[in-house]
């Protein structure tokens, strides 16, 4: 609440057009409040807690097993799942990072586009790559 009433304290839109909020909370200590905390503008970053990790058999995950049924071993033909594990992503040392800055205690909030089309930079790189595979509309 303390977050979206300072947003409120502008005239406008809340957040610029295809905008969004990455809001991270540290674990609050019993008796504490959102007054008690500091909050800090973050990079979303690569560290993180978790990560991203390949199983042939979700059953290997140790996070995947809990959603499978009784019988997911005599089942046919299930393998090849991706699930999340505590892998972790590669370490990142920009103190900027959300992950790193919210190990410290504080709330982070890291500005995030609402979007999945990728930069112009990155864009022009991967049609670059493809050019002898696919052309402009």
């Amino acid at each position: 609440m303390k977050l979206i009433e300072s947003l409120q304290t502008s005239c406008g839109p809340l957040l610029p057009i295809n905008t969004g909020l990455n809001v991270n909370l540290p674990a609050f200590a019993e008796g504490t409040s959102a007054d008690d905390y500091e909050f800090v503008f973050t990079k979303v970053g690569i560290s993180a807690q978790m990560g991203a990790k390949f199983h042939e058999h979700l059953g290997d995950s140790p996070v995947g097993y809990q959603y499978l049924p009784p019988d997911y071993h005599s089942l046919p033909g299930v393998s090849l799942y991706n699930s999340i594990t505590e892998a972790g992503y590669p370490e990142d040392d920009d103190p900027a990072s959300e992950q790193n800055v919210l190990d410290t205690g504080v709330v982070t909030i890291s500005v995030i586009e609402g979007t999945f089309q990728a930069d112009a930079v990155k864009e022009a790189i991967v049609q670059f790559k493809l050019r002898d595979l696919a052309s402009a509309p």
